[in-house]
């Protein structure tokens, strides 16, 4: 018989001897002495042992619950970072593409910019003074953008949720 699947006999740290339990089971000791003993997965969430950081916890970290969750909070702490990057990386663009703008005097302010390396193309949105659909205004910005970059540009001008175009007058009431 595989180790892992060997029945055993154990006292759990609610003081109860339970007969036959598989070995995997069997996730940790406490070595408390007012209630020693063998911690089921269950027995561990319902004492809030990882929440408390006890000290008396003694983890089996071959055991496939720990090895589960150590491999999510790497993943947690890969996407994470991931997102970090990604957040820099928007940032990046929104300074170049107004830096851009500065130099083509286009009085805007740019808000976001998605870029899709699939189609490699960039979406633009931004606020400006006018309370319409003014991009053809800044045609001269978005050739200039276009030849630089050589990729599809295209400028939406941003729109509250009534549909209504948000100036920089408004700006201040949608900001984060």
């Amino acid at each position: 018989m595989p180790e892992e699947n060997k029945s055993i006999t154990v006292q759990l740290i609610d003081r109860k001897w339970v007969n036959h339990v598989n070995r995997e089971q069997i996730i940790g000791y406490c070595n408390y002495k007012l209630h020693p003993g063998a911690l089921t997965e269950k027995l561990l969430k319902s004492h809030e042992c990882i929440q408390k950081k006890c000290p008396y916890l003694k983890k089996l970290e071959d055991r496939k619950f720990w090895i589960k969750r150590k491999d999510k909070t790497e993943h947690k702490k890969i996407v994470k970072q991931e997102k970090q990057i990604q957040e820099q990386i928007s940032l990046n663009l929104i300074t170049e593409a107004q830096e851009f703008a500065s130099t083509c005097h286009a009085e805007l302010d740019i808000m976001q910019v998605n870029f899709d390396a699939d189609r490699n193309s960039y979406i633009i949105f931004y606020i400006s003074d006018n309370p319409e659909d003014d991009c053809y205004d800044y045609l001269d910005f978005l050739h200039a953008y276009c030849y630089e970059k050589k990729a599809k540009v295209e400028l939406r001008h941003i729109r509250d949720m009534n549909g209504n175009y948000v100036t920089r007058a408004d700006k201040k009431c949608y900001q984060k």
